[in-house]
Protein backbone atom coordinates (compact mmCIF):
# COMPACT_ATOMS: atom_id res chain seq x y z
CA UNK A 1 0.00 0.00 0.00
CA UNK A 2 1.43 3.34 -0.76
CA UNK A 3 1.29 6.44 1.80
CA UNK A 4 -0.15 9.50 0.40
CA UNK A 5 0.97 12.57 1.58
CA UNK A 6 -1.54 16.28 1.54
CA UNK A 7 0.42 19.45 0.86
CA UNK A 8 -1.34 22.80 1.08
CA UNK A 9 -0.57 25.12 -2.28
CA UNK A 10 1.60 27.28 -0.76
CA UNK A 11 4.03 24.74 -0.07
CA UNK A 12 4.02 23.45 -3.06
CA UNK A 13 4.37 26.36 -4.67
CA UNK A 14 7.29 27.07 -2.94
CA UNK A 15 8.91 23.36 -3.31
CA UNK A 16 8.56 23.96 -6.74
CA UNK A 17 10.31 27.43 -6.72
CA UNK A 18 13.08 25.85 -5.19
CA UNK A 19 13.40 22.74 -7.20
CA UNK A 20 13.22 25.37 -10.29
CA UNK A 21 16.06 27.31 -8.65
CA UNK A 22 18.03 23.78 -8.11
CA UNK A 23 17.21 23.39 -12.45
CA UNK A 24 18.19 26.71 -13.35
CA UNK A 25 21.17 26.35 -11.21
CA UNK A 26 22.38 22.85 -13.41
CA UNK A 27 21.55 23.99 -16.49
CA UNK A 28 23.48 27.58 -16.32
CA UNK A 29 26.64 25.63 -15.04
CA UNK A 30 25.96 23.47 -18.30
CA UNK A 31 27.74 20.12 -16.28
CA UNK A 32 26.47 16.97 -17.22
CA UNK A 33 24.82 14.74 -14.83
CA UNK A 34 27.17 12.36 -14.17
CA UNK A 35 29.68 14.82 -13.34
CA UNK A 36 27.71 16.76 -11.47
CA UNK A 37 28.39 19.66 -9.08
CA UNK A 38 31.44 17.59 -7.89
CA UNK A 39 34.45 20.35 -8.57
CA UNK A 40 32.54 23.71 -8.73
CA UNK A 41 32.62 26.78 -6.23
CA UNK A 42 29.41 29.07 -5.00
CA UNK A 43 30.35 32.63 -3.63
CA UNK A 44 28.17 33.93 -0.90
CA UNK A 45 26.03 35.51 -3.49
CA UNK A 46 25.05 32.06 -5.62
CA UNK A 47 25.04 30.21 -2.55
CA UNK A 48 22.25 32.29 -1.06
CA UNK A 49 20.46 32.16 -4.83
CA UNK A 50 20.67 28.30 -4.83
CA UNK A 51 19.25 27.73 -1.20
CA UNK A 52 17.21 30.85 -1.57
CA UNK A 53 18.25 32.31 2.09
CA UNK A 54 19.45 35.80 2.77
CA UNK A 55 23.37 36.62 3.40
CA UNK A 56 22.15 36.57 7.27
CA UNK A 57 20.57 33.00 7.61
CA UNK A 58 23.94 31.77 5.05
CA UNK A 59 26.08 33.25 8.04
CA UNK A 60 23.93 30.98 10.61
CA UNK A 61 23.96 27.81 9.09
CA UNK A 62 27.82 28.52 8.42
CA UNK A 63 28.30 29.14 12.65
CA UNK A 64 25.81 26.18 13.43
CA UNK A 65 28.37 24.67 11.79
CA UNK A 66 25.31 23.05 8.96
CA UNK A 67 27.48 24.52 5.86
CA UNK A 68 31.10 24.73 5.45
CA UNK A 69 33.05 26.83 3.71
CA UNK A 70 36.48 27.99 2.38
CA UNK A 71 38.05 31.30 2.78
CA UNK A 72 39.70 32.92 -0.38
CA UNK A 73 40.86 36.57 0.08
CA UNK A 74 38.71 37.71 2.31
CA UNK A 75 35.87 36.17 0.54
CA UNK A 76 33.50 32.73 1.65
CA UNK A 77 33.15 30.30 -1.07
CA UNK A 78 31.18 27.13 -0.97
CA UNK A 79 31.32 23.29 -2.34
CA UNK A 80 28.67 22.59 -4.85
CA UNK A 81 28.76 19.38 -3.16
CA UNK A 82 28.50 20.88 0.16
CA UNK A 83 25.40 22.56 -0.80
CA UNK A 84 23.88 19.25 -2.81
CA UNK A 85 24.82 17.29 0.97
CA UNK A 86 22.83 20.62 2.79
CA UNK A 87 19.80 20.85 0.75
CA UNK A 88 19.51 16.80 1.18
CA UNK A 89 19.46 16.83 4.86
CA UNK A 90 23.44 15.72 4.73
CA UNK A 91 24.93 18.22 7.19
CA UNK A 92 27.99 17.06 9.06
Amino acid sequence: MENVALINQKDLEQVLKQLNTIHQFIVKSDIKPARRLRSEWLSSNEATQVLQCSMRTLQNYINEGLLPRRIQKRRLYFTTEDIENFLQGKHR
